[in-house]
């Protein structure tokens, strides 16, 4: 019940922050838990949006781990449009997470390879601000860049004309991360990045466009360039 009341706490503060939406990409794999959302929802006025999809193999249950194309295709499809598994009232409101490993990977490290995936249109997240390791467990090989790094990535996107296709995220996905136990919170990016990015010269609209128009326009699946 301890962790039940974290939750509460910062998705309260969250609401406090104006922040009134959470996007929570618990999946296949994760153990994910409609019951504490929907409790916490309703509890704190937070708009709470549960994903669906598949975290990385070594996490899967056997007979996930033998699912066809269809049947994970199937399986996602079913949670958009009919209800999740679990709780059929619950509908997903998109893809993901959805976990990949090598060979397969989705993080772009160098810019020209991030400015050349910019160009195809789609989205560029960067994720994990408030993790300030260098480990990367899922990659021994990858450095884990810092806050500043992600900022300076943000930046690059913004001057080459791509902020709108830009979105920022956390990856709260450890309960040390919660406020209660001494982590930064739902609202790190609200209070210690967005004073950042103004430090930076980033203007006010930008700063709206990559944190609130963004991530709206994704969340309905806008493809407007």
């Amino acid at each position: 019940m301890s962790f039940v009341r974290a939750q509460l706490t910062n998705s309260l503060s969250s609401k406090r922050t104006k922040r009134s939406t959470i996007v929570e990409n618990t999946t296949n794999g994760l153990n994910r838990n409609l019951a504490l959302m929907k409790s916490v929802s309703e509890k704190s006025g937070v708009h709470i949006i549960a994903g669906t999809g598949f975290y990385i193999e070594d996490l899967q249950a056997d007979n996930v781990r033998h699912f066809a194309q269809e049947e994970i295709y199937n399986h996602m499809v079913k949670e958009l449009t009919v209800g999740c598994d679990g709780d059929h009232s619950v509908k997903a409101g998109f893809m993901g997470e959805i976990a990949s490993v090598w060979p397969l990977r989705g993080t772009l490290l160098e810019d020209e390879q991030l400015l050349e995936f910019a160009k195809l249109g789609a989205y560029c997240q960067l994720d994990l601000f408030g993790v300030e390791v260098s480990y990367y467990q899922l990659n021994i090989d990858t450095d884990m860049p810092s806050d500043a790094q992600r900022l300076q990535k943000v930046k690059l996107l913004i001057d080459e004309g791509h902020e709108n296709r830009v979105l920022m995220s956390h990856d709260i996905h450890t309960k040390h991360r919660l406020t209660t136990y001494g982590g930064h919170g739902y609202a790190h990016i609200l209070n210690n990045i967005l004073p950042r990015m103004k430090s930076k010269g980033i203007s006010n609209e930008k700063i709206d466009l990559i944190t609130i128009e963004n991530p709206a326009d994704w969340l309905i699946g806008s493809t407007s360039p």
